[in-house]
């Protein structure tokens, strides 16, 4: 299975499994998502969108890495926000000069895997954690923000 797929797979399940536990029998209902194109549906208080646009809910202080959107998927559970964008861009060197914007905005880089042509890194601001990936098989890159800890 492509990174990409598997990555895809993990979020959605993700956001089922955040939204089965909410306990409430309201089913809400769906939207388009701030004008996006993006599907939103909520449940019981809490939400999830997707499409193939960036989410309606990006931090507007968070940059968006410049690239194709393929999908993304912004899921919101009791005021707890996660967010994934999955995109196709040129090369690496895009994805590292989004990692070091980050980092002259003012996020503490962490773990970063720089190796045979795939990046991966993860950033932590007062607000987010950021964490970026590419891989060089399918010049497929990803952007995943959640609430820092």
């Amino acid at each position: 299975m492509k990174k990409r797929a598997f990555a895809i797979l993990i979020a959605a399940l993700l956001a089922l499994t955040m939204l089965s536990g909410c306990g409430s029998t309201n089913t809400g209902g769906t939207s388009n998502a701030g004008g996006t194109g993006n599907t939103k549906v909520n449940v019981g208080g809490s939400s999830v969108e997707t499409g193939q646009a960036w989410p309606a809910n990006w931090p507007t202080d968070i940059p968006k890495l410049d690239g194709k959107v393929k999908s993304s998927v912004s899921t919101d559970v009791h005021s707890n926000t996660g967010l994934s964008v999955f995109l196709s861009v040129s090369d690496v060197s895009v994805v590292k000069a989004y990692a070091d914007k980050l980092v002259s905005q003012g996020y503490k880089s962490g773990t970063v895997l720089d190796e045979g042509g795939d990046y991966a890194a993860s950033l932590k601001g007062s607000a987010y954690s950021v964490s970026v990936t590419f891989s060089h098989d399918t010049n497929d890159a990803s952007v995943t923000v959640t609430a820092a800890q």
